[in-house]
């Protein structure tokens, strides 16, 4: 059995499935190359796949909360016009 891999090398693993993802592989598709590739379980490289998207919902949570600010903003700016169209 291979040993524990070091901080480094979950990090460089992380990366790289974070980069799969991003390419738009499947978990299939990851599974089968990183087990091969890594000689780890699946179990380890789901931990890895998890931790990806984790990496993913951080970088994305920003944006996420810009684009929510901007839809909130035009929803009032229509309820405002649609109010002075009525009266």
């Amino acid at each position: 059995m291979p040993a524990k891999a070091d901080k480094l090398t979950t990090e460089q693993r992380t990366e790289a499935v974070y980069r799969l993802i991003l390419d738009g592989w499947t978990v299939e598709q990851i599974l089968q190359n990183s087990s091969k590739s890594w000689r780890v379980s699946d179990r380890q490289v789901y931990k890895y796949i998890n931790a990806a998207w984790q990496r993913i919902e951080a970088v994305a949570a920003p944006q996420r909360e810009e684009h929510l600010n901007r839809a909130i903003a035009a929803m009032y700016q229509m309820l405002r016009e649609a109010k002075t169209v009525k009266d």
